[in-house]
């Protein structure tokens, strides 16, 4: 079961995006009981995998890894990504 987001209008700075983001994918991970699921947040920038990893992990006990282009593993390294996803929660990524 996927949850589809649309883009609507520009929230500004401080008005609780990634709060709200962290309390969906703390429900989402509470629904998740068979826990064979990873939930992944993307976001536009290589800083916000940093601030907004830190911020879901220091508000959940999720287990929760970040990727980057520089970060990443190897797309076809199958083997360190599976463990990545047996491993984690959560992904915090760039699209890139």
């Amino acid at each position: 079961e996927s949850i589809p987001m649309y883009k609507g209008y520009m929230m500004d700075t401080g008005s609780g995006k990634t709060f709200i983001s962290t309390l969906l994918i703390k429900w989402v991970a509470a629904r998740n009981t068979g826990g064979d699921k990873i939930t992944v947040f993307l976001v536009p920038k290589v800083a916000l995998v940093q601030q907004q990893g830190e911020f879901i992990s220091k508000q959940t006990t999720l287990r929760v890894r970040q990727f980057s282009g520089a970060t990443a593993h190897d797309m076809g390294d199958r083997e360190s990504w599976r463990k990545e996803f047996e491993d984690a929660d959560v992904f915090v990524m760039t699209g890139e």
